[in-house]
């Protein structure tokens, strides 16, 4: 039978659903179940949800590098720094994990640790070579995600581990935004303690700010 001379000449278009049916098709044809996880996503879902056997299990099972990244460029220490769950983090340090790796917007482990005010992997971080300087794709350093957070605790331990020479230049570094450590900070106390910082001008004042503030 001919088709009908009014049909929309749209209909020969394929829809969304029939798209999708299609793509899940040619997965099956290639092999892969639709919708199934990668190996990798096994791997973070566990991190995240700090499932230390899962993401074991995971890793040995489909013999994946501790360093292997995600869609996003997440590693499982990314993760695990992220959401802080210091087994995670040990774990994936003890099996060589990169402290300097980065995700897809530049952002480090120990950025995700001192955005979260993780004291505890914040500092086993800096003592497996993590970076104090390190900038992401928005120019903040782990002190400027510190002091958006309110986090006084890591942001004393980043200056500290950073020295006289690195502290002023961390202190006095914009992001991208013309933004500060200082002036992202908006506890009153840690804007008065950095502040501090900023003006100490040897090595033994680094931290002054903060033993003061505790005392």
């Amino acid at each position: 039978m001919e088709p009908d001379g009014d049909v929309d000449a749209d209909m020969g278009e394929l829809t969304p659903e029939a798209q999708q049916m299609l793509a899940g098709m040619l997965q099956q044809a290639q092999g892969e179940a639709p919708g199934e996880p990668s190996p990798m996503s096994a791997v973070l879902e566990a991190s995240e949800a700090g499932n230390l056997q899962a993401m074991v299990e995971s890793l040995d099972s489909y013999g994946l590098d501790i360093n292997e990244k995600g869609d996003e460029g997440d590693t499982a220490l990314h993760i695990g720094c992220l959401y802080g769950h210091l087994a995670i983090v040990q774990e994936c340090l003890r099996r060589g994990a990169t402290a300097t790796a980065t995700d897809e917007d530049g952002s480090t482990p120990l950025h995700d640790a001192s955005a979260g005010g993780y004291y505890e992997i914040a500092k086993l971080l800096l003592e497996h070579g993590a970076l104090v300087d390190a900038f992401d794709g928005d120019g903040d350093s782990p002190l400027h995600l510190a002091a958006n957070g309110g986090h006084g605790n890591v942001a004393e331990l980043l200056l500290l581990r950073a020295g006289a020479e690195r502290r002023t230049s961390l202190l006095s570094t914009a992001n991208s935004s013309g933004y500060k450590p200082v002036d992202l900070a908006e506890d009153p106390a840690l804007v008065a303690q950095l502040r501090l910082e900023e003006s100490a001008e040897d090595e033994a004042s680094v931290g002054a700010a903060f033993k003061k503030g505790r005392a």
